[in-house]
């Protein structure tokens, strides 16, 4: 299986039909493509794959002039970019997409295929509902085994793992986070009316990386022959914007046709502050000063820290993901975030959430945000007094914690209700839009709040 001619990514299509296409065909029909049709770990994974090969290809934006300029050639200069490295996408071979080449590693056989999937029943990772585990793992076609190895490389759960030896050294029983992973960080993604229009407004202009948290631009794994754990050239790679967004955090050894796979520790990433993720909200702790992620808080919907999320990153590299400098080349009323990741407990997964949610663009003024932190600040005492009056009711009546237990979940879930959805202002850089017009598009974001 060839990933850039073979069907494997997931897609919503103009006529409201889904389809399975290839990465050329995502590039190639991007105008048409309306999103992807995916879980949140999938969706992340494969939106970065889509703009790590856009900044390959590119080899920019480098400014914000060049980033307005950018949509003319993004789909061809992408196209025949993936023509130049068409041998590197192959999923099995001598050098297999995002793993470890047999006569690099010591296989294993230590792991089923099911273990790519943060769904299924495999190892210690247990679901409630998946009755179809085994010990030799299920039969799985190549699309689900590509879609599940990205979303695996970025967002696998550091802890215990096989150990085997790659480039003639031991890769040792323990494991890191993978980066998307890293304190179960929220990460945040423009929603624009089609693929391409998602592509370019995620897309950030390498001036702004380099000033905001990112080392170096770098190159894709996939243009490296990097084989073994580490090293100097592995340590730069990985320090790297493009080595982050595709990453190879396991070492991975898949045979075509088996059911088992090799798995052991792969590349090691820099953690915050030392590496910052593009697409997360970075917050500082006002009594220590650390920067921390803002995390995905199954308890917690991400309106409730909507003036963070929407902060632009200043020199202090606290604020929402970086891509928000491109909303100030637009003056469209509305626009639409896509805002989720996964929940971990160190090596546990506990669930997948996203949420999409649609903003004003007066929200994104100073004033504004601070109106609206001071709002949830309000909503946040009323819920703690109601909380304590449920208490005292709770000992009137000798019970023991019924009422305050949802007196909480009650509260937010009842505020939280959806509001009916603005109408965007028109389809911001749709074809017929020339780049000289873009200041007078419109943009549109998704929220998960009201």
């Amino acid at each position: 299986m060839n990933i850039v001619d073979d069907p494997w990514i997931p897609v919503l299509c103009g006529d409201g039909q889904r389809q399975d296409v290839s990465l050329g065909d995502a590039f190639r029909r991007c105008h048409e493509i309306k999103d992807l049709v995916a879980r949140p770990v999938e969706r992340v994974s494969m939106l970065r794959l889509l703009l790590c090969v856009s900044y390959a290809a590119l080899e920019g934006p480098k400014s914000q002039d060049d980033w307005k300029n950018c949509r003319r050639r993004l789909s061809e200069a992408s196209l025949d970019y993936l023509k130049k490295w068409h041998h590197r996408f192959e999923l099995y071979g001598e050098r297999p997409f995002l793993q470890v080449s047999a006569g690099d590693m010591k296989p294993l056989g230590n792991a089923t295929l099911d273990k790519l999937s943060f769904d299924l029943a495999a190892g210690n990772n247990a679901t409630l509902f998946d009755h179809g585990a085994n010990p030799k793992g299920r039969s799985q076609t190549d699309a689900w085994t590509m879609r599940n190895l990205l979303a695996y490389q970025s967002f696998s759960p550091g802890g215990k793992i096989g150990e085997s030896t790659w480039g003639g050294m031991k890769t040792g029983s323990t494991s890191t986070h993978a980066p998307c992973v890293e304190k179960s960080m929220l990460q945040t993604i423009l929603s624009g009316d089609t693929l391409f229009e998602t592509l370019l407004l995620n897309l950030t202009d390498w001036e702004g990386l380099l000033t905001r948290g990112v080392t170096t631009i770098g190159r894709p794994i996939w243009e490296l022959d990097l084989d073994s754990q580490s090293g100097g050239e592995v340590e730069e790679h990985c320090n790297s914007l493009l080595g982050r967004l595709v990453p190879r955090s396991r070492a991975i050894m898949i045979v075509e046709g088996d059911r088992e796979m090799t798995l052991a520790a792969g590349h090691t990433y820099p953690k915050i502050p030392e590496g910052i993720d593009p697409m997360a909200t970075v917050k500082m702790n006002a009594k220590t000063g650390d920067l921390h992620y803002r995390a995905v808080d199954l308890t917690k919907q991400p309106w409730r820290s909507l003036e963070a999320i929407l902060t632009m990153r200043d020199d202090d590299q606290t604020g929402g993901p970086l891509c928000l400098r491109n909303l100030r080349q637009f003056s469209g009323e509305f626009f639409t975030i896509w805002t989720g990741g996964l929940a971990a407990d160190k090596a546990k997964v506990l669930d997948q959430a996203e949420w999409l949610l649609t903003i004003p663009r007066a929200l994104l003024s100073g004033p504004s945000l601070k109106m609206y932190r001071l709002g949830v600040t309000l909503a946040d005492s009323a819920c703690q007094n109601l909380w304590g009056a449920a208490k005292v009711y709770e000992k009137a009546l000798k019970q023991k914690g019924k009422a305050s237990q949802v007196v909480r979940q009650v509260f937010w879930a009842t505020i939280g209700r959806p509001a009916t959805a603005p109408t965007a202002g028109g389809s911001f850089l749709s074809p017929q839009v020339r780049h000289e017009d873009l200041a007078e598009g419109g943009c549109k974001v998704v929220l998960g709040g009201t």
